[in-house]
């Protein structure tokens, strides 16, 4: 809000609508790297490089990574929007914060991810997520549909609290990774 009213913005897209509450609690220090660079490290021995204006960057060694590699290892069952009343009180917690501090010229806008990105992030790495694709068109096409949900679920969510638009973000879609057709399939 600040930035919007130092630059004369007419609007703020808030791409983190939540963050857990407590973990800045868990911030054991937080070193000035030079250039607007800062490196941070929590309580369990996690360490995020953080550049001004965009997301942090996971810098942990040796981390283990639970992600699936292949399509087999996925479990499409666990993949749905949560339930009434499932989702936690501080859900959107960011958004709501925004929405309440804004004065009445900004326009607040949400954003969701697409089922598409949600896909191959929810593998080990963007290879794994192609070769899914391939290795199991079907199970891969289920997996994407119930991603859609979880979709639907989070922009209906941001859209009751009283956003006046959303971000439907695909950072693949129109990248050259996969054929127009693939994509629209």
């Amino acid at each position: 809000i600040q930035s919007a009213d130092k630059y004369h913005f007419d609007g703020i897209l808030v791409n983190k609508s939540t963050v857990t509450p407590g973990q800045l609690d868990q911030l054991v220090s937080l070193e000035d790297m030079g250039n607007g660079e800062k490196m941070a490290t929590w309580s369990d021995g996690r360490k995020a490089r953080i550049l001004p204006n965009t997301d942090p960057v996971d810098m942990t060694r040796n981390r283990v990574d639970t992600r699936p590699e292949t399509i087999d290892e996925l479990d499409v069952d666990a993949i749905r929007p949560p339930k009434e009343g499932e989702q936690p009180e501080y859900s959107c917690n960011v958004l709501k914060a925004v929405l309440k501090a804004k004065s009445s010229e900004l326009s607040i806008h949400g954003e969701i991810v697409s089922n598409f990105s949600s896909f191959l992030y929810g593998f080990r790495n963007m290879e794994c997520g192609l070769m899914a694709l391939l290795d199991d068109p079907e199970k891969a096409k289920e997996a994407i549909e119930r991603l859609n949900q979880v979709s639907i679920f989070q922009a209906r969510e941001q859209c009751k609290l009283g956003i006046d638009a959303l971000k439907l973000s695909c950072a693949w879609a129109g990248a050259g990774l996969i054929s127009r057709d693939m994509y629209e399939e």
